[in-house]
This record gives structure tokens, C-alpha cells and sequence, in this order.
């Protein structure tokens, strides 16, 4: 098992930005295998879909933003008119992105 502490220790202070970036993506990882529920749609190509309150969950937003931040993403799929499907990796991707 990985030793994030001494990760941390160890970082030269040019690269804690670099190990911090890194820690979120597997604290946003560790997140979605947590809350990983069975879907009964089929997987993207090579990943899975999350429904809007585990994106908001990952996000640590609210499931109203999750459905703003949707429209015209290319990670959003709308099967019909109530339902929203979130492609995992292009989701963590565009949210690893943003500022």
C-alpha cells in the first residue's frame, strides 16, 4: 500500500501542486468506487454512467448544478426527457479541467 504521508513528506515543495492535483483525482476515484451503484444502462465505451446525485456527490455539488453543468456536454446523455446519464470518464475529465 501506498504511503501517502510520506508522498507528501517527501515532495519537493515544486511539486506539492503536482502531488495535490494527484491526491484529488484519487479522492474523486475513491469517491465513485464508494458510491458505486449497479446500472442497469449500458457502460460507455470502456466506462460506466453515474446518475445526477453521484455526480453530485463526487462534485460536491449540489444535483440542480450537476444538471446545469449537463447542458450541451458532450459526458451528458439524455435517453429521454426525465433522465440524465453522466459518462463517468468524461465527467472526472471535464471536473479535473475546471478551475
Amino acid at each position: 500500500m501506498i504511503d501517502l504521508t510520506k508522498l507528501v513528506d517527501d515532495a519537493s515543495l515544486a511539486d506539492l501542486a503536482e502531488v495535490a492535483a494527484a491526491l484529488e483525482r484519487a479522492r474523486v476515484k475513491l469517491a465513485l468506487r464508494l458510491a458505486a451503484p449497479v446500472s442497469a444502462q449500458p457502460a460507455p465505451a470502456g466506462g460506466r454512467w453515474l446518475t445526477p446525485e453521484e455526480a453530485a456527490t463526487i462534485a460536491r455539488a449540489s444535483k440542480r448544478q450537476v444538471y446545469e453543468w449537463a447542458i450541451g456536454k458532450r459526458w451528458a446523455h439524455r435517453p429521454s426527457r426525465r433522465k440524465l446519464l453522466i459518462d463517468e470518464a468524461g465527467f472526472l475529465a471535464w471536473l479535473s479541467s475546471r478551475p
